[in-house]
């Protein structure tokens, strides 16, 4: 093997570790075996420790709904749960908090749709 070659590998196994230490390539670096184990299944859509099959995206959606009846008030216990998972993005505990209001009231304030998405893309 050649000198050049050699010094050209470890650099690229430097840019490698580096990037693995960065917040994106640990978090990247972490689906990869995620990503291994699922390939493992024929479906991994049954497969059921990774997934609840939409049912739990499926109640916050409809949360405000509700059949035409109005909640009358969140369980502080699971108020509190929610918001320490989105501890990370304050903009997104702003918006639950909004999504709870607006269903546990008349007036109903503006919520985004891509925080609502990103927040079921968190809890669920």
């Amino acid at each position: 093997m050649s000198e050049s070659y050699r010094k050209a590998l470890k650099r690229e196994a430097d840019r490698a570790r580096s990037w693995r230490k960065s917040r994106q390539g640990a978090f990247e670096s972490s689906m990869l075996s995620l990503d291994a184990h699922v390939e493992k299944f024929d479906d991994p859509g049954k497969i059921a420790a990774f997934s609840d099959g939409g049912a739990g995206a499926a109640k916050v959606r409809s949360c405000g709904e509700c059949g035409g009846e109005r909640i009358t008030g969140v369980a502080p216990d699971v108020k509190k749960r929610l918001l320490n998972k989105l501890r990370k993005y304050p903009h997104l505990q702003k918006t639950l908090r909004r999504f709870i209001k607006n269903a546990t009231s008349k007036k109903q304030r503006p919520v985004k749709k891509t925080h609502i998405k990103k927040i079921c893309e968190i809890l669920f």
